[in-house]
């Protein structure tokens, strides 16, 4: 009789109440030994973690997450080894191929999906890969103060990797978690040592990019970017897509066309195409009038983003955001009646999403729709009382139609409004 694998659940934890009794609760009937290394709680972190019966020890931080980790790894006992956050969770699918991945693999580590939710109400993610599964060999332990990871290791020969069906669900972008646990001045200051000591190291060039990047720092991130780019060596193939990705994103925000299709042609001389890059090109075309092609762009990043090994950051673009592309190329070829059915497709979705509530507008007033047209303007106008150009076209309509004392009623709430407006566009 075969004996089965067993797995440690390795993790790092400080003040981490909030977040400890669901990782957990979806680890502890599956979990052979949960091991957990406290760097400093002050709340009740230690106590939920030991009530779960974890191994419990204590680690004095000292500004690298990689020698916290190793300090947990080396206590594992199991024949495998997963590293967990306190902000993350496993599914039962999850688990059901972890369970398989350790019987039959033949790797030494594999790769999962970390799918991190960016708003409260789980409606758009962020994913991407992230090594979090390994036989127990002494030779594997992470290296970095920051975005720890094992990759070098995979680079250097030392261990074999492989992709596993599996996706870990992360809550550590939300932004209240973020406010709350000061990840963004930490990890730019544990970046700024590592980029210090090592300025031409491609994980540390990457991940300050992609901090300036989210920060709105395009300048800086676009400079971090090119030099990743260069320092990326040719097998990198999947990371030099997703940097030609990302600078493509930024020169479209910038309105440099030019520059946003070069990125993008870079990328295709690499090979497939993600969502995000074909997203990209169909918002450049949109930018050039060049609506045919945009649609075309549009629909492809719809259907490659149903793919469930879609190598695609951004989510919501096979949920609803290429949709709301379509609409807007259909819009720009004159295709009213078809942009207005787009745009309600995306709604249907995604309610508050502003962009396609424009297009329905658009639509609906080329189509002469009036009855439709001011009853979403009303609505569009109540979700968003002070998006200026909404109240404005809501009075100039009121105002054909001879209502005079509804357009009057939006004339004063938009004179409230023009200060705050006002004193916002100056900050």
């Amino acid at each position: 009789m075969s004996i089965r694998p067993t797995i440690s659940f390795c993790m790092i934890v400080r003040d981490e109440e909030e977040t400890l009794p669901d990782c957990l609760e979806s680890i502890k009937d599956f979990a052979d030994e949960i091991i957990v290394v406290d760097t400093g709680s002050t709340d009740r972190t230690v106590e939920i973690a030991e009530s779960y019966d974890a191994k419990v020890s204590f680690f004095e931080w000292n500004d690298s997450f990689a020698d916290a980790k190793n300090v947990a790894i080396e206590q594992a006992a199991c024949d495998w080894v997963f590293v967990i956050d306190a902000d993350e969770r496993l599914n039962e699918k999850a688990k059901c191929t972890i369970r398989k991945t350790v019987i039959d693999g033949t790797h030494d580590a594999y790769s999962l999906c970390q799918r991190s939710s960016l708003n409260d109400k789980h409606t758009d993610y962020w994913q991407g890969p992230a090594i979090r599964l390994w036989r127990n060999k002494t030779e594997i332990r992470f290296r970095g103060r920051v975005h720890e990871s094992v990759h070098h290791l995979v680079e250097n020969g030392t261990i074999s990797l492989a992709n596993i069906d599996a996706t870990i669900d992360h809550i550590g972008y939300l932004p209240e978690v973020i406010d709350r646990k000061h990840k963004d001045s930490r990890n730019k200051k544990l970046m700024r040592i590592e980029f210090d000591e090592d300025p031409d190291s491609l994980h540390y060039t990457f991940h300050l990019a992609r901090s300036h990047h989210a920060k709105g720092n395009y300048e800086e991130a676009l400079s971090h970017y090119e030099k990743a780019l260069r320092l990326a060596p040719s097998n990198q193939r999947l990371l030099k897509i997703q940097i030609c990705s990302s600078m493509a994103t930024i020169y479209s925000i910038l309105n440099d066309t030019d520059n946003a299709l070069a990125m993008i042609d870079h990328a295709m001389a690499l090979g497939s195409l993600p969502p995000d890059v074909l997203y990209t090109r169909g918002r450049v075309m949109i930018m050039l009038d060049e609506y045919a092609e945009a649609l075309d762009c549009f629909r492809q990043a719809k259907e490659a983003g149903k793919s469930a090994d879609a190598l695609c950051s951004d989510l919501s673009i096979g949920e609803y955001k290429a949709d709301w592309g379509i609409s807007a190329a259909l819009a720009g070829m004159n295709r009213f009646d078809d942009a207005a059915d787009a745009a309600l497709n995306v709604l249907k979705k995604k309610p508050d999403y502003f962009p396609a509530r424009l297009i329905l507008l658009v639509a609906y007033q080329a189509m002469e729709m009036w009855d439709d047209l001011d009853r979403y303007l009303l609505e569009t106008h109540s979700s968003n009382p002070n998006y200026i150009e909404i109240t404005q076209h809501l009075i100039s309509v009121y105002a054909s139609q001879g209502r005079e004392s509804d357009a009057e009623r939006i004339r004063m709430h938009l004179d409230e409004c023009l200060p705050v407006a006002n004193n916002a566009a100056c900050c």
